[in-house]
């Protein structure tokens, strides 16, 4: 398909009004990922799982597998690396961001916990020893991070050490504390901007609170906070159980006067079972779907940086952790499928998040959750959103400027088709009365997007259509966002061209429920090569029509 334009002068000139700036900000290259994106696979092929988890499209993953995760097959021999397998999880094709873990220790693949993998045994006696295995864990750790520096920039050291407090599969607190700063000095010197996370601690379920925190505290004082860039802990339970979760913590590494250090939850969900024992009752594939932005607005709002949803895969049959992924066990989407990809569509560049009203938070995973719940999310274009829900019903008034409306999406599907292959959202457009729009509230979330009640400088195809918006911001380098919204449920493709009318880039390409969108390019083509500076246009292309506007890429 080729296209012909003329382009006008004082268009061009247009573009050129805006004040392009650029700084540097010191988040994550994500905000939100996927833990186990697959896992042995389970029904489905390995190939639909990742086609899957490109489709959201997921910017992050931690623990691809476990074979990949844990080195299994790293070096048999001293000195014989072998990364077939960990180079299929980090050297992915879809340069979805990867945070790795380096010791087996938490899972229950050979239970040899904090050692290299030619060294792991499980006999007495076994475990890391400083003055006996530094030297080969320094090469292990030294040529890992070597050979995939340019793929991740993140590294745990292990997995829930506080489940694992002796050896062989773990160490005491203050062995552990020494080994964590070794093996920190040793990822730093092999890549400086690497980041170190803290092993994602048990946290909630199956301990209290107080518990989990103990073993941080014994590590604290041993030296171990040099040792990590990154707060990382796991949450489930109930979700109204978050917020006491994430205070009890942020209290502990104040009072060791560690409390800029940026917290990370790489593991948080819920079912759709309820018949699990680490789920709570209320698990349904509705309130699962629920949960993936009830749980996300309430930790980013807290202060939480980066929140990992676990999982991509559920693992059926009689397994404690069935059902936790937004894939059912067949390798089908589930409602919750589709509600983290409208998250990662509305959420995931947010700049700064704020909890604006707590309800009923305790650590009673039976009861609570009552009142009004808001977190507002900042972008760095000017935007704000609004999360919001309430278990006891009512509204919520929310002050809008003058010719403003508000655009309310139920972020739980309304529906699914028998095959899986599609959702519908519910959405309204609500109008102010005096300076407010009033927003029914339930126990389920919406999301709240203002808009202009009198759009100018858009293309639209009706209300039964489309809009296409202006990009922002235009100019631009080397990213910008295109906003658009679909009023009607059906194909949609976003695509990119160049001034001869060559697609350099397809950004949205396949079936899309109705609603508001904002798709990021940045500014590389089919390849994920960097294209030239230049003028360029998207297109949008819909069951109602098609349109097209221009923007600018500067270098």
């Amino acid at each position: 398909m080729r296209f012909k334009y003329s382009f006008p002068y004082y268009l061009l000139m247009s573009l050129f009004i805006f004040n392009f700036q650029s700084s540097a900000q010191d988040t994550p290259t994500f905000r939100i990922g996927i833990n186990f994106p697959f896992r042995n696979p389970e029904t489905a092929s390995l190939s639909t799982y990742l086609n899957l988890l490109n489709e959201i499209p997921a910017r992050g993953m931690r623990q691809m597998t476990f074979a990949d995760v844990f080195w299994g097959s790293v070096e048999p021999e001293d000195n014989q690396w072998d990364f077939t397998l960990p180079d299929s999880a980090i050297i992915n094709p879809y340069n979805i961001h990867t945070v790795q873990t380096l010791f087996t220790m938490g899972s229950n693949v050979n239970d040899v916990g904090l050692q290299v993998p030619w060294k792991a045994c499980d006999q007495p006696g076994c475990g890391w020893d400083a003055a006996s295995d530094s030297n080969e864990t320094r090469d292990y750790v030294q040529t890992v991070v070597n050979r995939y520096k340019t793929y991740t920039r993140y590294w745990e050291i292990a997995n829930e050490m506080d489940g694992n407090k002796s050896r062989p599969s773990g160490l005491p607190a203050a062995d552990f504390a020494d080994f964590l700063n070794y093996v920190y000095s040793w990822i730093k010197q092999a890549d400086p901007e690497a980041k170190v996370l803290l092993p994602g601690m048990l946290g909630t379920y199956g301990l209290p609170v107080e518990n989990a925190r103990g073993w941080l505290r014994e590590v604290l004082k041993a030296g171990g906070g040099k040792g990590f860039d990154i707060v990382n802990y796991h949450d489930y339970n109930s979700w109204w159980t978050l917020p006491v979760h994430y205070d009890s913590l942020k209290a502990l590494m104040d009072s060791f006067g560690m409390g800029d250090k940026p917290v990370w939850v790489t593991e948080c969900s819920v079912s759709s079972d309820n018949s699990t024992d680490i789920t709570p009752a209320y698990a349904s594939e509705e309130e699962q779907a629920a949960d993936v932005w009830r749980r996300s607005a309430i930790l980013f709002g807290k202060g939480v940086q980066t929140g990992f949803w676990h999982s991509h895969w559920s693992s059926g049959g009689n397994s404690s952790w069935r059902e936790f992924g937004i894939l059912n066990a067949k390798g089908e989407r589930k409602k919750a499928w589709y509600a983290y990809r409208l998250l990662i569509e509305k959420i995931e560049g947010f700049e700064n998040a704020a909890l604006l009203s707590q309800g009923q938070a305790n650590d009673d995973n039976t009861q609570g959750g009552g009142g009004t719940w808001i977190t507002r999310y900042d972008f760095n274009d000017g935007r704000q959103c609004w999360v919001m829900w309430n278990p006891d019903g009512g509204s919520y008034s929310l002050a809008v400027d003058n010719g403003t409306q508000a655009v309310v999406t139920e972020v739980v599907p309304a529906t699914i088709s028998s095959d899986r292959m599609s959702a519908t959202f519910n959405i309204s457009t609500l109008q102010p009365e005096n300076g407010a729009v009033n927003i029914p509230l339930s126990g389920y979330p919406v999301l709240v997007e203002t808009e202009s009640a009198n759009p100018v400088a858009e293309f639209s195809a009706g209300p039964g259509g489309f809009k296409l918006k202006a990009n922002y911001p235009n100019p631009f380098n080397p990213a910008t966002q295109i906003p658009y919204s679909i009023f009607r449920a059906g194909t949609t493709e976003l695509s990119i061209y160049n001034v001869n009318g060559k697609k350099v880039a397809t950004l949205v390409d396949g079936f899309q429920a109705a609603g508001t969108y904002r798709v990021t390019w940045d500014g590389r083509d089919f390849r994920g090569h960097s294209v030239p500076s230049g003028i360029y246009w998207y297109r949008l292309e819909t069951a109602a029509g098609s349109a097209t506007r221009s923007m600018l890429l500067l270098k």
